[in-house]
């Protein structure tokens, strides 16, 4: 077996992309209707929210209603802050905000 400080960056980099694809996969919650719900599923409802520039900012989005129970549980998945419905804008969609992960944790 090679050890890891002669292994290719290749190999590394593949050995890297494995990983996360099983860490995407770990089942880290349920959806309240019987269904798991992935860490992968939780970010990229949390990528669809969080500030572009520094995830751990405060939010301020519309979403689908129908993203709601998932992105909720996502922002709160990565902040510990707490999403709520700001305004119902109609035709399926809310206007979101939380306080971001800087305020949840006090820093």
């Amino acid at each position: 077996m090679t050890s890891p400080t002669k292994m290719s960056d290749e190999a590394l980099t593949y050995t890297i992309k494995d990983l996360m694809e099983v860490i995407e996969a770990q089942v880290v919650a349920w959806d309240g209707h019987g269904r798991d719900v992935t860490r992968g599923a939780l970010k990229a409802a949390f990528d669809r929210v969080a500030d572009a520039t520094n995830w751990k900012n405060p939010i301020r989005k519309v979403i689908c209603e129908e993203q709601l129970e998932l992105t909720a549980y996502a922002v709160e998945f990565f902040t510990g802050s707490k999403l709520m419905v700001k305004q119902d804008l109609g035709f399926g969609r809310v206007l979101v905000e939380a306080v971001g992960y800087y305020a949840a944790v006090g820093a």
